[in-house]
């Protein structure tokens, strides 16, 4: 089983390959303060997702603006469909469309696409 991609730490070329090198413990506080700073990480959380994608902010009151916290996420179907069913909502999400034949869909394609061409002009 391989467990590391990395050359091993004695490797005669470790140096040339894996980028900085060790760090050595007699540097002191200042020295690593103007080292080159790891680029934050890619992931972003779930709130930030949903503002990005779909513009909405799930941590911005809609009436105050104040901030919310998240308490709980509901994740258990029984008790998703019995909160939306007492607040008069749908428990069930709307039936799919049939797909288009080919013929349609490509007719649709061109006259969308005809209806943005012309509003650009």
């Amino acid at each position: 089983m391989v467990t590391s991609v990395s050359p091993h730490p004695n490797a005669k070329l470790r140096a040339e390959i894996v980028p900085g090198g060790p760090i050595n413990v007699s540097e002191t506080a200042d020295e690593l303060d103007n080292a080159p700073q790891h680029a934050r990480s890619a992931r972003m959380s779930w709130a930030q997702l949903l503002k990005r994608v779909f513009d909405i902010d799930i941590e911005r009151c809609p009436h105050c603006g104040g901030t919310m916290k998240i308490i709980a996420a509901i994740l258990e179907p029984a008790v998703i469909t019995k909160i939306l069913a007492h607040l008069g909502l749908p428990t069930r999400a709307p039936p799919r469309a049939p797909a288009l034949s080919a013929g349609k869909a490509n007719r649709r394609v061109r006259e969308e696409l005809v209806f943005v061409l012309s509003a650009c002009n």
